[in-house]
């Protein structure tokens, strides 16, 4: 059974590029430069550490705010 962890809060990256994410370091603390590696949403086919083997992919979240004004 596959599971998948939540570890946004351990690695570093920079702005999206559509389905496409720059990855700046890993949860093992390896680094990369900027589009070194590249980071994509699709789980079947992730991207896979050379240091630690984890293998990783992004989601997009749009969340969309109403602006209220207080009277």
């Amino acid at each position: 059974m596959t599971s998948y962890n939540d570890i946004t809060n351990q690695v570093e990256f920079d702005d999206n590029d559509g389905d496409s994410l720059p990855f700046k370091k890993c949860a093992c603390g390896k680094k990369f430069g900027l589009w070194d590696c590249i980071l994509h949403t699709d789980h079947n086919d992730p991207w896979e550490c050379s240091h630690c083997s984890r293998k990783l992919y992004f989601t997009n979240k749009i969340t969309v705010y109403e602006i209220i004004n207080a009277t």
